[in-house]
């Protein structure tokens, strides 16, 4: 998209002006060369079109006319026909010239008020969303350019509707489309402001003269009113929105940065509800990230990328030996990076699955090493939703399957619940397949956010992974009765329970009076490099016996 620069726009009344000036000084330059040229026995006499034609193009009817008049008289009764003879021209001649020009005149304006009328026309349509019927991002840069130009203080609120795409997929789209229209029905009468529909799930709101904390209260009322759910067609839909409020010209003083700052918000919103202020910190944490999409391909090239791998211990004395596999980043300048660093840049650039690939390739050639040095490990891979978007990933796991020599007994996948079910179609019936070839399946992050018990029976699972922010309340009775109530479920489904993020030693012991069957955390081990891992279960005071005993 590129940089709108703002320009200076003439006052209308001093264009008018101008214009009215530039045509009485064509038909007074065409008179003087009618004069000089011998009268109205040449044709020169005709140049006297082109200031009555402008007229009409620029002026409008009346000033035509009367450009018109004008003209034919400035070559009428006083010039002569023949300046030479000083013959004076037939008062028939000029009367006739003269009612010619007024015609031309009227018709030429009567013509272009019918060609401004239609390209208004087409103007007004194409600053129309055509799904919604508001203003769209094209009339929002012209606004807010006109803004600009004023030098008027105002604040934009931006807005993203996070579950449309659940709407449409799971409702209809027809629905989906009623229920925006909804939405923008409501801000413009909250706000008393024209509603910009930017996108099929963003829409905006400008708020002259309005500071950054009216801005964010009106926002946050209009998100108040949101969660009333919207019966539509009698069928019940709630919206999660998303909103920023980016101020001119604190933050910005042209309309292709406030439009950046605000998406770039909204981004950094994801998944969040509430209003949320741009900052320059955002900023700077974008231009961060871009910088490291290029780092991650030459990383991706040069084998920058390693595996660490985090014991999971049992509390059930089974004495399996289980780790997770761990995503490094060994940066040429800035030393080891953990995922959190790079890896959400990596699904937004597109590239995750080629590094979803490099850490399945790493971890089945780490297994293969510990089960010929006489040490046979249980490695578990988490796979990014962002994999599911097209076969690349499922595809390359398909080719491992195939490969005979390869004993997979020993490996296990992790998947997020909305990872699953975005993609159950292909997902679910994968899963038994790998399960069928001694793949194990981790459900992972369960107990908050997108998580349904139906869900647990319908997906092929071996183990339910509960999520760390659980684990860290499980000595509040609340949340220790929420943990039991999962392990309870997931043991007469006949799936295993993981508790993920273990750091003290009084969560292992609720854990293990809960009946929970894995641990993993700090607690027991930071993640380790591969030599280490030998160590830590084959060295000192066994980890297996410190976790039952506590």
């Amino acid at each position: 998209m590129q940089k709108n620069i703002p320009v200076r726009r003439i006052h209308l009344k001093t264009r008018y002006i101008i214009a009215e000036l530039v045509i009485l000084a064509l038909i007074l330059a065409v008179t003087c060369l009618v004069y000089l040229t011998g009268g109205t026995n040449y044709a020169f006499s005709h140049l006297m079109y082109l200031p009555i034609i402008l007229s009409a193009c620029y002026l409008g009817i009346k000033e035509a006319a009367a450009a018109a008049l004008l003209a034919g008289l400035a070559v009428g009764p006083l010039m002569p026909q023949n300046v030479a003879s000083g013959l004076m021209q037939p008062a028939v001649n000029w009367m006739v010239r003269l009612s010619v020009f007024v015609t031309i005149g009227i018709t030429s304006a009567l013509f272009f008020r019918r060609i401004k009328a239609y390209k208004k026309a087409e103007t007004d349509r194409a600053y129309i969303n055509i799904i919604t019927g508001y203003p769209n991002i094209g009339k929002l840069n012209v606004d807010l350019d006109e803004l600009l130009d004023r030098e008027t203080p105002f604040s934009i609120i931006g807005f993203r509707v996070v579950n449309i795409s659940g709407i449409n997929q799971n409702i209809s789209y027809d629905i989906g489309v009623c229920v925006i229209v909804k939405a923008l029905e409501m801000l413009s009468r909250l706000s008393g402001k024209t509603v910009y529909s930017i996108d099929t799930n963003e829409f905006a709101v400008i708020l002259p003269g309005m500071s950054i904390a009216d801005a964010k209260s009106l926002g946050e009322a209009f998100l108040n009113k949101t969660l009333e759910p919207f019966l539509i067609d009698r069928i019940e839909i709630r919206l999660l929105i998303n909103g920023c409020v980016v101020y001119c010209p604190l933050q910005t003083s042209d309309s292709y940065q406030l439009i950046k700052k605000m998406k770039m918000t909204l981004d950094r919103a994801t998944g969040k509800i509430g209003i949320y202020v741009f900052d320059d910190e955002m900023e700077i944490r974008s231009k961060n990230q871009s910088e490291l999409i290029p780092q991650l391909l030459n990383a991706i090239q040069n084998d920058e990328l390693s595996l660490v791998y985090q014991p999971k211990v049992s509390l059930t004395g089974e004495g399996d030996r289980s780790v997770e596999a761990l995503l490094r980043w060994n940066h040429p300048t800035r030393g080891q990076l953990g995922p959190g660093e790079f890896l959400k840049t990596a699904e937004e650039a597109g590239i995750i699955r080629e590094i979803t690939k490099i850490v399945i390739k790493k971890a089945i050639g780490q297994k293969e090493h510990w089960k010929l040095a006489g040490t046979p490990v249980n490695i578990a891979i988490n796979i990014s939703p962002k994999d599911l978007d097209n076969n690349s990933v499922i595809s390359y796991i398909a080719e491992i399957l195939e490969d005979s020599r390869l004993d997979l007994s020993l490996l296990e996948i992790e998947l997020t619940e909305r990872g699953i079910m975005e993609n159950q179609e292909i997902i679910i019936p994968f899963f038994e397949h790998l399960r069928q070839r001694g793949i194990r399946i981790a459900l992972d992050d369960y107990g908050t956010g997108y998580n349904s018990l139906v869900n647990m029976f319908r997906i092929p699972l071996d183990y339910i992974k509960i999520d760390k922010f659980l684990i860290d309340h499980v000595l509040d009775h609340t949340y220790n009765l929420i943990i039991e109530a999962i392990i309870n479920v997931a043991h007469k489904m006949d799936r295993k329970v993981i508790a993920e993020g273990v750091e003290k030693k009084e969560q292992l012991d609720a854990l293990r009076q809960l009946g929970c069957d894995y641990i993993q955390g700090y607690y027991l081990s930071k993640p380790l490099p591969p030599d280490e891992v030998m160590r830590f279960y084959g060295e000192g005071e066994n980890r297996q016996e410190r976790a039952k005993k506590g």
